[in-house]
């Protein structure tokens, strides 16, 4: 080719640009344009020359999110892509996941959006977490299950008579009588 008619005139492989992306339509040559037809500017994964919405270099049909630029592949399917360091990064990208409140893309079985890992109540949705570590959980809303009523102290978590005092006696702030609103102390145990 003449250098008049080379659109590639300091390299051999390649001499035209039908759509004029800069990547050569010679698919055996350097820098070959995947799409021939269609102008692009996608550069990753020797995929070249074709369109690329979100400008994060991925040609758009190999790319799973075509508008989030911090995200390319889904390797789980899950819907959280895996860069973690991306918009709300697959933390588990092996796995199909759909927790979103401690980690994305996480195995959530109870799906109260907490992975099973960060999860002291994995199979309880309205439960997450247990500060305490007394097996009932710190979400006070009304409808929650297995709620502490005293979620700071690990020897109290119910009570019945609602005067304050936990029904455990033995315990910080223990009722004697948790069925009696009106008294709580027996100072002599009796």
């Amino acid at each position: 080719w003449s250098d008049q008619r080379d659109n590639f005139p300091n390299e051999i492989s390649q001499w035209n640009d039908t759509d004029g992306d800069g990547y050569g339509d010679n698919a055996s040559g350097n820098l070959f344009d995947s799409c021939i037809l269609d102008y692009g500017d996608s550069n990753k994964a020797q995929y070249w020359g074709c369109p690329d919405a979100d400008g994060d270099g991925w040609a758009d049909d190999i790319d799973d999110f075509i508008s989030d630029i911090s995200q390319w592949l889904d390797s789980d399917g899950d819907g959280f892509g895996d860069s973690i360091i991306g918009f709300e990064g697959d933390s588990c990208p092996s796995v199909v996941g759909n927790s979103t409140e401690d980690f994305y893309g996480c195995e959530d079985i109870d799906g109260d959006g907490w992975s099973n890992s960060g999860d002291a109540f994995p199979n309880e949705p309205t439960q997450w977490s247990d500060r305490d570590f007394d097996g009932y959980g710190d979400n006070q809303e009304i409808g929650a299950d297995l709620i502490d009523a005293f979620p700071g102290d690990s020897s109290q978590w119910n009570d019945t008579d609602e005067d304050g005092h936990g029904d455990n006696p033995f315990g910080t702030q223990g009722d004697w009588f948790p069925n009696d609103p009106t008294r709580w102390q027996d100072s002599d145990q009796d």
